[in-house]
């Protein structure tokens, strides 16, 4: 190829003894740095060294004296000249200093330039880099603007490295203007050269304030072309290239004739071998070949190579190529395409050879003199290959790194301006769809944008769409080719769109076949056929998988990804899927597909889908329940009721708090599936989640009623059986301080202490007012807080500080005193038989005591100390056991029976909440933002069942057997403490 460009060097950085003394200067040593920066910097642009030096510097004089006297190149259109050293003012202005102390007018080199030997030469840029370069530069100009010189016909550019009177620090100037190039070298349809003057402002920014670059110019009204971009592509498809067309579509790196570019990539090592053999004129093998799979790029090589060295190109059959070869002159370069191919592309209807034919043509070919080629054979090929032979599949991860190239250059012509980071985003999503294949990568070759440039993101879909569709179609061409078309359609639209659900997905034989209707063997058959194109994934366990790196063309006649999906056995007989060992890409498809309403079900109304598959693919399949067009306040729900399931956590554990979710947000469907036992839980009723705005406080509970007391002063009533309401709930005049319920004549009764010093009655099961019962407070009861506990004898325990007193339901009678105690009461509980009533009384000094009621009092009982003060207290029904809670977070059972029963509460948990009966024990309270109850059976030597909770548990009661009433914050749940937990 014809030389358009060339450049040439100057530099002095040592000088002869006593040099530098004589001019107060120092040896400038990083002169040969400076040359091999600038020799790179311009030898990036294309531009070729003339008059080129093996040494570390050369004398500016012996560059004048060389282009004066050497033969001037007559392809030559443009000449860059750079000199550096010392600039020192002589007897004729601005010099550059030689090495034995004499100087060089700049102004010389081009008076050399003025011979008409240089007289095609249209451009010259001279650059001086030196200290005082600027009248240098002056000086320069006005020598190339003398009249009646060659070099006033043409166009001159001067760059200074510095100003008059400025230092110009060593290697700053060529260092700024190699990374000025570096950075302005950019793929470009509209910029051809890069501009001296952009170049010089850019260098300029990067010196700093105390040197500043010069320039001097006197052209043309017209670009500079001395310093071209070699990443410029023509925005106009090529003419009268040496290749048919679409075989130099292929040589280009293009898809089709009519697309301009040249954007081949890659394959630099194998083209510099290729080319050295061409022109080798050694004894070795005069062929070589090159052979590889259908799409490895063995003709867009061979063509590249013919375009790029002048080679004669050819293809067809033997006698023909024989014809062409025996014809050209020689010495002769030869690039043959596509021999013993069945299927030439672009001659289909060609007579297939034999390989004896082929044999016999490569032994003439090796039989003519001063004939050396390169041939491309397939990887099947059936004839004896050369010696030296290429195999292009054994370059498949250099092709990816060259693919990445390659469309880092597509992305930067098509969307001029796009940030770094913006592009390599682009990269990392647009590569992995071509894969190693550049028969799809070439998809992305389209049209110059011009006045309608999209964003990148724009870019980045389209070409997305194209890679796809191209990769989808190579596929199914190599796969049909074996398979046939409707097989190949099916298997490779199969894997594609299922993938395309979720970046999860890779799917095993089995599941593949299915979903494309085929045998398993025939997906077997077609994963080595799309080559990279499909990526190896195989399970944990080691079970093969397949995943696309392409996407599933929309419309064209594609089925659609639900049809594949529907397909799935874990779709159809999802009932009998294990699924804590089904593979997690199968899992995400099936979860999407009950999303979408393509199973009969919806699995996320299973609790044993939504327990047993990861918790993402679990949260995946509600959040797609919305692009079904399920409500928004069902949507809520559900998550409200998934964002209490843990993500690790027992079994058990995960299912309790699941079904709790499920009733607390009224997730029907999620509800009746746990009604028909799968799985099995405690849970035997939720009450509804409440409003937000109030909170549970208290509860006490009796076999008939279950009272609760919310933070705004209401008393709501529950049957503990089913949850069922009682009576509508009602307010009680003054904040409930403390309430007591019971059964007194088959009647739920309630009685409410207020901080107001008042104790009322409320009707458990009748919508009527709460009645005042003054009778019930003590003399001087307005003094203390009033406790109050109802014994279903109709007995009531009243306690106001110290003073403990005792009265009936319904007598009309004034209280009585029973005790006094050592400390102010903290709790009152009534127990025992309607006949053997007793009471324990709690007082802060933790000595409790258990009194027997009646119409005398029994004898006072020893006291039972505890060590810390107490903060909850419970009473087994007989009354003859009590639990306390103290601030400390201890334990203490205290009662007939369980003398030396130590229990442990669970470290770093607060304890709120506490019940029991003769066999049984349980406690509870807060842990982080959920609450925790630990069931204790002190006649057994386990350790307790932990039972999670979704919030704080502020209150328990035990009722029938191994039945619990847990109050939370939120509201009321029954558990069957003979439960899995137990």
């Amino acid at each position: 190829m014809s030389r358009r460009g060339i450049f040439c060097l100057s530099g002095v950085g040592t000088h002869k003894e006593g040099v530098c003394e004589r001019l107060g200067l120092v040896d400038l040593t990083r002169v040969p740095e400076e040359l091999a920066t600038m020799r790179r910097a311009l030898t990036s642009l294309g531009l070729e060294e003339h008059l080129p030096f093996d040494t570390e510097e050369r004398e500016h004089d012996v560059l004048a004296r060389e282009l004066n006297n050497s033969e001037a190149p007559q392809d030559a259109r443009t000449l860059v000249v750079y000199c550096t050293g010392h600039g020192i003012q002589g007897d004729h202005g601005f010099e550059l200093l030689l090495s034995d102390g004499y100087s060089e007018e700049p102004a010389r080199l081009i008076k050399s330039l003025g011979q008409e030997k240089w007289r095609n030469l249209q451009e010259i840029v001279l650059i001086i880099d030196a200290c005082s370069a600027e009248p240098g530069l002056d000086a320069a100009l006005i020598e190339a603007r003398k009249a009646n010189t060659w070099t006033s016909l043409k166009g001159f550019w001067g760059i200074g490295a510095s100003r008059r009177l400025e230092q110009a620090t060593q290697g700053s100037f060529a260092t700024a203007f190699a990374e000025a190039v570096e950075r302005a070298v950019r793929p470009s349809w509209n910029i051809s050269h890069l501009d001296p003057g952009t170049l010089a402002t850019t260098v300029n920014e990067a010196l700093g304030p105390n040197q500043n670059v010069w320039l001097a110019e006197g052209h043309p009204a017209e670009p500079c072309r001395a310093l071209p971009n070699p990443l410029h592509q023509n925005p106009r498809p090529p003419t009268g290239l040496s290749l048919p067309a679409t075989w130099a579509a292929r040589a280009r790196g293009v898809a089709a004739p009519d697309l301009p570019g040249f954007f081949f990539t890659g394959r630099t090592a194998l083209l510099a071998e290729l080319r050295a053999h061409l022109t080798a004129t050694d004894d070795s093998d005069p062929l070589t070949a090159v052979t590889g799979s259908p799409g490895t790029g063995k003709s867009a090589l061979l063509g590249h190579l013919a375009l790029t060295t002048g080679a004669m190109a050819g293809r067809g059959d033997p006698q023909h190529l024989l014809e062409m070869v025996r014809a050209a002159p020689k010495p002769l370069a030869l690039v043959l395409d596509d021999l013993d191919s069945p299927d030439s592309p672009d001659n289909p209807d060609e007579t297939t050879t034999t390989p004896e034919q082929w044999t016999e043509f490569l032994s003439t070919l090796r039989s003519i003199e001063g004939v050396r080629a390169v041939l491309a054979l397939p990887a099947t090929s059936r004839i004896p290959l050369p010696a030296t032979t290429h195999h292009l599949d054994d370059l498949q991860d250099e092709s990816a790194a060259a693919i990445r190239s390659y469309l880092d250059r597509q992305i930067r012509l098509t969307v001029p301006g796009a940030r770094e980071k913006d592009i390599a985003e682009t990269l990392d999503s647009l590569a992995p769809h071509a894969g190693s294949e550049w028969p799809v990568a070439v998809g992305v070759t389209l049209p110059r944008v011009t006045k309608d440039t999209r964003s990148i993101r724009d870019y980045q879909a389209r070409a997305t769409r194209e890679l796809d569709a191209t990769a989808h179609r190579v596929c199914r061409e190599r796969v049909g080719a074996v398979l046939g078309g409707d097989k190949a359609r099916a298997i490779v639209s199969a894997l594609a769109a299922l993938c395309g659900y979720d970046d999860t997905v890779a799917l095993p034989a089995l599941e593949w076949a299915a979903a494309a209707a085929v045998e398993t063997q025939d997906v077997l058959t077609a994963v080595p056929l799309m080559r990279s194109l499909v990526e190896s994934r195989p399970a944990e366990d080691g079970t093969p998988r397949w995943r696309a790196r392409f996407g599933h063309p929309e419309g064209g006649g594609h089925a659609k990804p639900e049809e594949f999906l529907q397909r799935l056995p874990q779709v159809g007989g999802w009932r009998e899927v294990e699924w804590r060992t089904l593979d997690p890409g199968l899992l995400a498809l099936v979860s999407d597909a009950a999303a979408r309403g393509l199973i009969d079900g919806r699995l996320v109304d299973e609790p044993a889908f939504l327990l047993g598959v990861p918790p993402g693919v679990a949260s995946r399949a509600i959040r797609r329940l919305g692009a079904k067009g399920d409500s928004r306040a069902d949507l809520a729900r559900r998550a409200r009721m998934w964002q209490l399931v843990p993500r690790t956590a027992p079994d058990a554990d995960r299912a309790l708090l699941l079904r709790v979710g499920a009733e607390r947000f009224d997730v029907k469907p999620v509800v009746n599936a746990f009604r028909t036992g799968r799985p099995r839980t405690p849970v035997e009723w939720v009450q509804p989640d409440r409003s937000r705005t109030t909170r549970l406080t208290a509860m006490t509970a009796t076999s008939a009623a279950v009272v609760s007391v919310y933070d705004d002063d209401s008393l709501s009533f529950h049957d503990p059986a089913d949850g069922t309401v009682l009576r509508p709930p009602v307010p009680v005049p003054g904040t409930p301080r403390d309430v007591t319920v019971a059964v007194v004549r088959d009647r739920p009764v309630a009685l409410v202490s207020t901080w107001r010093h008042e104790i009322w009655r409320v009707a458990c099961d009748e919508d009527t007012a709460p009645v005042l019962v003054p009778e019930l407070v003590p003399p001087r009861g307005e003094q203390s807080p009033l406790l109050v506990s109802l014994h279903p004898g109709g007995q009531v325990v009243v306690a106001a500080g110290p003073e403990v007193w005792t009265g009936g339901l319904d007598t009309g009678a004034a209280v009585r005193r029973l005790a006094l105690l050592d400390t102010d009461v903290l709790a009152v509980r009534t127990a025992g038989e309607a006949a053997e009533p007793v009471v324990w009384l709690v007082p802060a000094s933790g000595r409790l005591r258990r009194l027997r009621l009646g119409e005398v009092p029994g004898p006072a009982v020893s006291p039972f100390p505890v060590p810390h003060r107490p903060l909850a207290v419970a009473v087994s029904e007989g009354g003859d056991q009590a639990l306390i809670v103290d601030t400390a977070g201890g334990l203490q059972l205290r009662g007939a029976g369980w003398e030396g029963v130590v229990l442990t509460p669970p470290p770093g948990a607060g304890t709120l909440a506490a019940a029991l009966d003769g066999s049984t024990v349980v406690v509870g309270g807060p842990v982080g933002r959920a609450g925790w109850l630990d069931v204790h059976r002190p006649a057994r030597a386990a350790a307790p069942a932990r039972l999670p909770l979704d919030d704080a548990a502020v209150a328990v009661a035990l009722h029938g057997k191994d039945r619990l009433i847990v109050a939370r914050t939120c509201g009321l749940l029954s558990l069957n403490l003979a439960g899995p937990h137990d």
